[in-house]
């Protein structure tokens, strides 16, 4: 019997649901569906939108009539993903039933996934894979080494097990998230099929995943490679079609290096991409703590910009001609170095038998190269010796030529040659930004007084001057000058409060929140702002305990928790979670 249900749109043929299309209002979640973002071997996944919060999420539905085993891992996943809290993983925001199928309601990611963006540019700028790749690799730290309990049992660490560029989106504000842990477990755990089977996509998959092996930390490791491999060559390690083919070069690892592209691929990171994707897993990177080491390095020798602001300038460029590195083909440097071998042998072998051909007095038959006749035709440019010195003659010394003075180079232009640019207050601002600040402040001495007034080299002197604890001599620069900047009014209301000036410290808050963030990411400067206002509710709270204090105190410091709910281990969300206890203590 066929029943229609005109609410959600479903179908249900002999007790089978036949899963919505996507291009209908069907109510799915916290909202109604609005479209279909992708549909898999265990889920469809749906954009949905919520009109209430006026924000658009993900759900992912479960397909009818799976498999207990494929139950087992739709179920496993919500436990893991409500584990992970992490800025470069996708948030899960609740679960729930449709038709009696279970669904998972997640962050939605408005952007493409890594495999979008090779498909359209092909091979990425270097600088945009180690980014990408630095962000991606946090996310597996975080998750290799995270503590949790699941099934009543507690574990340290979930590996993906299938880890590659689907999986990677950037959202168009730039950020990057990992997502579909629809067949991660932990790592001491067996989840297994019951049949066996090879669980993800083979031309990601690590030998050992292949072989039906035990997975650990290393074989996310080697997908990791794989993914790392295609940014920077804009093709798959193992591009194969034909699954026999595709399966024979998984199985001998065979993959051409990156080497062979016409790339100018850093030898570091190709060291790191190979040694990723070796075939036996205790010759690979052992932990994700070591990648994300080795990477960062590779990265601050190829730029000073963080991976966060690369990722966002690349994501907002305009579409490019996609660039496909062609494939040099191999020099048989073996036949090469024969050959070289046999012809410096030839010469040899007529130098040796020369004697036994030439008549005395006549020329030998092995005639001299070019370069030795025509050196005997030239006349010698070598200056004439000088005479023999008379007896008793003395030697005349000439004066020796004194050494031109060393011009000296201004400071501030080594560091404008060093990164590259004509602009004094850039390079200033980016050897701050490196960490250089004492370098950085000798630099901006050399700088001309109209140009070391503008905002940009007011704000960055205050960092280093901050950073290294000049406190007055900060002070004094900041007395001297008012910027209309959301950065110096937030220094400004540090000191005030440092000075125990509440009310100044709420006055410059407020400024600078509605003043431009011109070089501090907006995002940072609210949580400073937030923080800052949580710490003056708090003294006002200690000043005059009563309920109307205590619930300003108690609302800043959950602003402050909800502004960084991704980084619990922020150490300002730490002390909004310690203050809102002592606050809660203090008034009982």
């Amino acid at each position: 019997m066929n029943d229609k249900n005109p609410v959600d749109s479903s179908i249900r043929v002999r007790n089978a649901v036949i899963l919505p299309d996507g291009s209908r209002p069907v109510p799915l979640g916290s909202g109604t569906i609005t479209g279909l973002l992708g549909s898999g071997g265990m889920a469809n996944v749906y954009e949905i939108w919520n009109s209430q919060l006026e924000v658009g999420r993900a759900i992912k539905l479960m397909h009818p009539n799976l498999s207990e085993d494929s139950k087992r891992h739709f179920q496993t996943e919500m436990k893991i993903m409500a584990e992970l809290t992490h800025p470069n993983i996708v948030e899960i925001h609740s679960v729930g039933k449709w038709n009696d199928l279970p669904f998972i309601e997640l962050e939605l990611v408005d952007g493409p996934a890594i495999s979008q963006l090779v498909e359209q540019k092909g091979a990425l700028p270097i600088p945009v894979c180690t980014a990408v790749a630095i962000l991606v690799t946090r996310a597996l730290y975080y998750a290799h080494s995270k503590e949790y309990v699941i099934y009543g049992n507690k574990y340290r660490g979930i590996i993906h097990r299938d880890l590659k560029p689907s999986n990677i989106m950037i959202s168009k504000d730039g950020k990057v998230k990992l997502m579909d842990f629809g067949i991660a477990r932990p790592i001491e755990a067996s989840l297994l099929t019951t049949d066996d089977s090879v669980m993800g996509t083979i031309q990601y998959l690590s030998p050992e995943q292949l072989d039906g092996k035990g997975a650990d930390v290393r074989s996310d490791i080697y997908s990791f490679g794989t993914v790392l491999y295609e940014m920077l060559t804009g093709v798959k390690a193992f591009p194969q079609i034909n699954m026999s083919k595709l399966m024979m070069c998984k199985i001998k690892n065979d993959y051409r290096p990156i080497e062979n592209y016409d790339l100018k691929v850093p030898p570091p990171l190709r060291k790191l991409v190979h040694k990723c994707l070796m075939h036996d897993k205790k010759k690979r990177i052992q932990d994700t703590g070591t990648l994300l080491a080795d990477l960062e390095k590779i990265h601050k020798n190829l730029t000073l910009e963080q991976p966060e602001d690369i990722v966002k300038k690349y994501i907002s460029m305009r579409e490019g001609e996609k660039y496909v590195p062609r494939y040099r083909k191999r020099v048989p440097w073996g036949f090469v170095a024969a050959a070289v071998c046999l012809v410096v042998a030839g010469f040899g072998l007529a130098g040796y038998l020369q004697p036994f051909f030439s008549r005395p007095g006549s020329e030998s038959p092995v005639p001299k190269p070019q370069e030795m006749r025509e050196k005997e035709k030239t006349p010698s440019t070598q200056p004439p010796a000088a005479p023999p010195r008379r007896p008793g003659e003395q030697k005349t010394s000439r004066p020796e030529p004194k050494p031109e003075p060393e011009k000296h180079i201004p400071l501030i232009d080594k560091l404008k040659s060093a990164y590259g640019t004509g602009d004094p207050v850039e390079a200033f601002a980016r050897d701050v930004e490196a960490g250089n600040y004492t370098r950085a402040l000798k630099a901006c001495a050399d700088i001309s007084p109209e140009i070391a007034q503008s905002k940009k080299a007011l704000i960055y002197r205050i960092r280093a001057l901050s950073a290294l604890n000049r406190t007055s001599e900060k002070q004094r620069l900041i007395s001297a000058h008012s910027v209309d900047d959301a950065e110096f009014y937030l220094e400004k209301a540090r000191t005030a409060f440092r000075n125990g000036s509440v009310s100044q410290t709420m006055e410059l808050l407020n400024k600078s929140m509605h003043s431009p963030a011109r070089f501090m990411d907006s995002r940072a400067a609210r949580t400073e702002r937030l923080y800052y206002q949580a710490l003056c509710q708090s003294k006002l709270f200690d000043r005059n305990r009563n309920g109307e204090t205590k619930k300003s105190a108690m609302d800043s410091w959950f602003e402050v928790k909800s502004a960084l709910r991704s980084s619990p281990e922020h150490k300002y969300y730490k002390q909004a979670v310690s203050e809102m206890q002592r606050i809660g203590k203090a008034y009982e």
